[in-house]
């Protein structure tokens, strides 16, 4: 997708899917994204949630990033993940680099039958209560109305990926 200077964009104030979750006693946010194959969880987050000693070797190969980058992956680890009245036990890809801690990837949402409900911003797996989504983009906004947004200069965004640019907003 190619956007142009002075090309009006227009968005929503949409917030990204995350879900608190329990892991190993301690409150974290997990990252819902249905285009990540497979569960994710960054070096960091573990040697934070102190679970380095469970790292087991990957096997099966390379992973690629949506853009089509390979992970830097570690290994594989179990987890056993409480989000909300849910208990989710499965195995996550440990990586050197990730933009989020931990990414609960299709292979998870599929198996506890999830269903995301972008309207009402929440996740709930089959049999259980639904859980709110935490991050809400829109409380660290100071504005909260729609406004003209203007991209500055041209930039070329890769399908499936993300990118900061230089914006301007209209009668602001």
């Amino acid at each position: 997708m190619e956007v142009c200077a002075g090309e009006m964009i227009g968005f929503g104030h949409t917030s990204p899917c995350l879900v608190p979750a329990t892991i190993n006693q301690q409150v974290v946010e997990m990252l819902t994204d249905t285009g990540a194959t497979v569960s994710l969880i960054s070096e960091r987050m573990v040697n934070d949630l102190q679970l380095n000693k469970a790292i087991e070797p990957w096997k099966l190969g390379p992973v690629k990033t949506a853009n089509g980058n390979p992970l830097d992956i570690r290994g594989v680890i179990s987890l056993t993940a409480k989000i909300g009245n849910a208990e989710v036990e499965y195995d996550a890809i440990v990586t050197k680099n990730l933009s989020r801690g931990i990414i609960l990837g299709k292979d998870v949402l599929e198996q506890m039958g999830a269903v995301i409900d972008l309207k009402n911003e929440t996740l709930t797996f089959e049999g259980c209560e639904p859980v709110q989504f935490s991050g809400r983009v829109t409380e660290s906004l100071e504005v909260q109305e729609a406004c003209e947004v203007y991209i500055d200069g041209t930039h070329d965004v890769p399908a499936y990926s993300e990118m900061l640019v230089p914006i301007t907003t209209g009668g602001r």
